[in-house]
């Protein structure tokens, strides 16, 4: 869902009332592929083993077995300023949080260690001249 308000302290109560995992990622703080990693790393309080790239923060997001929660809500804001001179991460980065949102919704099964399913919500908060562009990468991946 795009946000184009401050809708932080309505989603943040709303997460406690369900016992959810409340992540808040500021967009402006992931700039380049470095600062989004450290941002994500920080708010998601990845293991010490992360490793920095695209398969690691694929594992660690689809894993968050250190984070434990009835349920998870994630708020991008400043979602346009992510990675803004590097359109090939970002579709990257918007792939895997579509595998991801599937991922907790539907249960998985790896090397024996199930995860029922779990309610995963991802907002997104820009102003309102970014959201046309935002629009147009969600329904190139068909969301």
């Amino acid at each position: 869902m795009i946000l184009n308000n401050n809708h932080y302290d309505n989603l943040k109560k709303e997460s406690e009332k369900f016992n959810y995992e409340f992540v808040h990622i500021d967009g402006g703080k992931c700039i380049t592929i470095d600062e989004l990693f450290t941002e994500f790393f920080l708010k998601f309080k990845f293991p010490d083993y992360f490793g920095y790239n695209w398969p690691a923060f694929d594992e660690c997001i689809n894993d968050l077995n250190w984070l434990p929660a009835d349920g998870y809500v994630v708020l991008i804001s400043n979602v346009a300023k992510i990675l803004p001179n590097n359109n090939q991460d970002f579709e990257t980065f918007i792939k895997i949080f579509i595998n991801t949102i599937n991922e907790w919704v539907i249960g998985r099964n790896f090397d024996g260690f199930p995860t029922p399913p779990t309610p995963f919500y991802l907002f997104l908060e820009c102003d309102k001249e970014s959201e046309t562009k935002i629009n147009k990468i969600l329904a190139k991946h068909k969301i």
